[in-house]
């Protein structure tokens, strides 16, 4: 019953990050950018915000992920720092069946500006999520990892997640430190104030970062969660 529930609520949460994007395809290019640059660097506002509320400072080592065109727009907190991201294929161009990790290296591009022509499809200029690592660090790599962002398509106050529904996340965050915070990235209107259906492999995360700001959901805990505008 559990995955049914999820089955729609992916399926409903896709349908909705489809008719966003078509939307703001329907912009004039100029505008389509900068609609792209605002949601952009809201997300990075929020990310270092939430760095501060934890303390992490550089050097620190993010686990980060290649986002598709309707997830949100993390391109600048990729550019921000080092970072080791999914590896989906080897490097021959072969996929990967269980999860696996390689670096990026940061680029501290600075956000698009001018009328220039957008990629609508927003593959960014890192590859796409299927690009080719020169060198696969393994599944353990991710214990290295400080803090941990991770897509997602909706999630609770209680720190319950729905991702794409193929369990990529779930197997792979079992290796990561306990004390580093898992963070889930998505937009304002994706938070849910219901509980979300859970299933016994489900991991947990402790934060949100939407573009608005940054959620810490302390009702896992039995408290609270909190709010913040990235800043």
């Amino acid at each position: 019953m559990n995955d049914e529930a999820k089955t729609r609520i992916r399926a409903a949460a896709r349908a909705r990050r489809r008719a966003r994007l078509e939307q703001a395809r329907a912009l004039s290019s100029c505008a389509f950018q900068a609609f792209k640059t605002e949601e952009a660097r809201g997300l990075l506002n929020a990310w270092r915000a939430l760095l501060r509320y934890y303390g992490l400072t550089h050097p620190f080592l993010p686990a980060l992920f290649l986002p598709t065109g309707t997830e949100p727009d993390i391109r600048l907190i990729l550019d921000s720092s080092p970072s080791i991201v999914p590896a989906l294929v080897d490097p021959s161009g072969l996929s990967l069946t269980s999860p696996n990790w390689m670096l990026h290296s940061g680029t501290q591009l600075p956000a698009p500006s001018g009328c220039r022509s957008a990629n609508p499809d927003l593959e960014h200029a890192h590859g796409g999520p299927r690009s080719r690592p020169s060198c696969l660090l393994g599944a353990e790599a991710l214990a290295e990892a400080d803090i941990i962002l991770v897509p997602a398509l909706a999630v609770d106050t209680l720190g319950n997640r729905i991702g794409q529904g193929g369990g990529w996340y779930d197997r792979a965050l079992l290796h990561a430190r306990p004390s580093s915070p898992k963070v889930a990235v998505l937009f304002d209107e994706e938070v849910s104030f219901s509980p979300l259906p859970v299933m016994a492999h489900d991991q947990k995360v402790q934060a949100i970062v939407t573009p608005s700001g940054y959620r810490i959901l302390k009702e896992a805990e039995g408290e609270a969660a909190h709010k913040y505008p990235g800043s």
